[in-house]
């Protein structure tokens, strides 16, 4: 009889051990990707006597690639869809929101490529999404490329008939060593970092990376910038040396990767090290000071404006800067004027810059020109 106790003590003990692990499990997952397995992966590519995806299942028993399952629209407070909390970067809503400046509406941080089709020349042509004929192949600027943090260059540094993806070889998302995208971005969504902040030097993988962009730091806003403000918005990292390539984590590297000949130096503007004077490009990691036509950026308080948002140093021990300092907190980056995704406006601008005569967004910055 003891005996007997004893074993139902043991398996009561078992399953309380082995539904805590359960709960324990299923908490640090929800902390990253949340919902129902189902919702991203099908055990048999089959669902009520239907196949689920022509022409046989996707690599990890998932249900759609890249471009499926971030397909919707955006139709909650926090920024995703309310069926399953899934962030859309390509809406399909028939009456867009997006606005003057694309932070009213449903449109996140990376902005959208709900007009590529429409209007080219408004985002990246990613290939499943732009079919236009003859859609550009080299990124404008290519200059064979720069290597992410884990060494390795996007197009393997010499690309030449393979449109953009969104990950792998030829994507910024996940590793650039495999042109698979399901595999570049392995581990990224399980064991992601959706609301913390990234340390730089540290994130060569796409789970431990800003936005599984290998090598990147930066803090990312849980509800990836629906409707951002002052206080509620990412927080990306910068440098102090414009045109310099020495800091691998910062958000406007992760652009100079591919489009590199747009990132020439001014702190020495000969032609033979690639600047001009005046100045052929606008310059990005550039710090702006607290005077002259900077110093009313967000008005009499320098409150951070979301619509031309700017980078700091330092993202990983910080918190949200909701009022600029000018204490390398105030530096121009690549996404200060453009859309990482897409726009309605022409480059993948954050505003209507080729069609507004009086100076648009221009003047957040260049206050005294307002």
């Amino acid at each position: 009889m003891k005996a007997i106790q004893i074993r139902q003590l043991s398996s009561i003990k078992y399953r309380f051990s082995f539904a805590l692990i359960f709960l324990l499990c299923c908490s640090v997952a929800q902390a990253k990707v949340k919902g129902h397995c189902s919702t991203c992966h099908t055990m048999h590519n089959s669902q009520n006597g239907s196949v689920l995806i022509d022409g046989g299942p996707n690599q990890a028993l998932l249900r759609q690639d890249c471009v499926g399952c971030h397909t919707g629209d955006n139709g909650s407070d926090n920024g995703a869809s309310v069926v399953d909390g899934t962030p859309f970067v390509h809406y399909t809503a028939d009456v867009d929101d997006y606005g003057d400046a694309g932070i009213l509406g449903s449109t996140l941080a990376g902005g959208t490529f709900h007009f590529i089709d429409l209007l080219p020349a408004t985002g990246h042509n990613v290939a499943g999404i732009d079919t236009t004929e003859g859609a550009g192949i080299t990124p404008p600027g290519y200059n064979s490329g720069l290597p992410d943090a884990a060494g390795i260059i996007p197009g393997g540094g010499n690309w030449t008939d393979q449109q953009i993806t969104c990950a792998g070889t030829y994507g910024c998302h996940g590793n650039h060593n495999t042109d698979n995208q399901f595999i570049a971005v392995r581990g990224g969504h399980h064991q992601g970092v959706n609301g913390e902040k990234v340390e730089p030097e540290t994130n060569t993988s796409p789970a431990a990376s800003y936005r599984m962009l290998v090598g990147i730091a930066g803090f990312e806003d849980s509800d990836w910038e629906y409707q951002p403000d002052s206080s509620n918005h990412n927080q990306y990292r910068g440098s102090t040396t414009p045109g310099q390539t020495a800091d691998q984590s910062t958000i406007s590297y992760l652009c100079a990767q591919c489009h590199g000949q747009f990132h020439s130096p001014i702190t020495n503007l000969t032609e033979a090290a690639g600047g001009g004077s005046p100045w052929l490009r606008h310059p990005t990691d550039y710090l702006m000071e607290n005077d002259g036509e900077y110093a009313n950026y967000g008005g009499v308080d320098n409150n951070y404006l979301p619509e031309t948002p700017l980078a700091s140093t330092k993202t990983h021990n910080v918190d949200i800067v909701s009022t600029i300092n000018f204490n390398n907190d105030s530096i121009v980056t690549c996404i200060s004027c453009h859309r990482a995704h897409g726009s309605p406006y022409y480059k993948s601008m954050r505003w209507n810059y080729a069609g507004d005569s009086s100076g648009g967004l221009c003047v957040n910055c260049h206050t005294s020109k307002n």
